[in-house]
C-alpha cells in the first residue's frame, strides 16, 4: 500500500469518526431534559431548511444581539434586536422592504408604518403627556397629527409646506376650531366656551380679529374692528331691544342707538 493510499484511507476513517462524533453530540443534545446539555455558547446560530437556505440567524452585532427570520426565498421578513437605546422589532414585506417598526427608545414606545417604497406613512408615539399619532404624505411631510395632551384631544392638519392650516381641540372650557392662512396666521376661530358660542374672523395678517360674532349670557352680539384690533362697531340685542354703537380709532363713541 502506497503512502497516498494510506493517507486516503486515514482521511476516510477520520471523516467517519467526525460524522459519528457529530451524531453522538446531536443525539446527546436531543436527549430528554434530564440528559440535555446545560448550555450552548456561540457568537451566532444559523437555521437552514431542507434546501440549505438560511431561514433564521441569531447573531451578535456591534450594537447588540439580533435575530433575523427569512422566508423560503431568503428574504428577511422579521428582525428583532436589542441595542443600548432599546429593543427594536422590524417587519418587512416579500421584497424585503421595511414596512413596520416597533421600538422602545429611552423608555418611549413608538410604532412606525411605511408604504411600499419604505417611506414612513404613519407614526405612533406615547409620551409622558399622552399619545401622538402622525400621518405623513409621500414626500415625508407631516400632514395630520392626532394627540391627547394632559387629557385634551387635538387634531391638526398641515399643507404641503408644513404650515398648520387647521386645528381642532377640546379643552376643559369646551371645543375650539382654528383655520389659518398659508403664513400660519389666524383666519377663523370658532369655539364654545362655557356653553357660549363665538366666532372670530381675522385680518389679512392673521394677528387681529376684525369680525366677532358671539353670545354673552344668552345675548347675541356682533363686533367689527379695524386692522389694528380697535373696536369700531358693535351690534347687540338685549332684553330692552337691539342696540348699535359706532366708535372712532381711539375707542370714543361717535354714534349710538338707541
Amino acid at each position: 500500500m502506497t503512502i497516498e493510499e494510506r493517507l486516503e484511507k486515514l482521511e476516510k476513517e477520520l471523516a467517519c469518526l467526525r460524522k459519528q462524533a457529530r451524531g453522538r453530540w446531536f443525539n446527546r443534545w436531543l436527549q430528554p431534559a434530564g440528559a440535555a446539555l446545560d448550555e450552548i455558547r456561540a457568537k451566532q446560530f444559523v437555521l437552514e431548511d431542507e434546501k440549505g437556505k438560511t431561514r433564521a440567524w441569531l447573531t451578535m452585532t456591534e450594537k447588540g444581539p439580533a435575530l433575523y427570520l427569512y422566508n423560503k426565498e431568503g428574504i428577511p421578513r422579521v428582525v428583532l434586536s436589542v441595542t443600548e437605546e432599546g429593543p427594536l422589532v422590524g417587519l418587512y414585506d416579500e421584497r424585503g422592504m421595511d414596512r413596520a417598526a416597533l421600538t422602545v427608545l429611552e423608555g418611549t414606545p413608538s410604532l412606525r408604518l411605511s408604504d411600499q417604497k419604505g417611506k414612513a406613512g404613519a407614526k405612533l408615539i406615547v409620551l409622558e403627556s399622552g399619545p401622538v399619532l402622525g400621518l405623513l404624505d409621500e414626500k415625508g411631510n407631516l400632514r395630520a397629527t392626532l394627540a391627547v395632551g394632559k387629557g385634551n384631544p387635538m387634531l391638526s392638519l398641515s399643507d404641503d409646506n408644513g404650515n398648520l392650516r387647521a386645528a381642532l381641540a377640546v379643552t376643559k372650557d369646551g371645543p375650539g376650531l382654528k383655520l389659518s392662512n398659508e403664513k400660519g396666521g389666524d383666519c377663523v376661530r370658532l369655539a364654545v366656551v362655557k356653553d357660549e358660542p363665538m366666532m372670530h374672523l381675522f385680518n389679512e395678517k392673521g394677528d387681529e380679529s376684525c369680525i366677532g360674532l358671539f353670545r354673552a349670557k344668552g345675548k347675541p352680539m356682533l363686533s367689527l374692528s379695524d386692522d389694528n384690533g380697535n373696536l369700531r362697531a358693535a351690534l347687540a340685542v338685549t332684553k330692552d331691544g337691539p342696540g348699535l354703537q359706532l366708535l372712532d380709532e381711539k375707542g370714543n363713541t361717535m354714534w349710538e342707538a338707541p
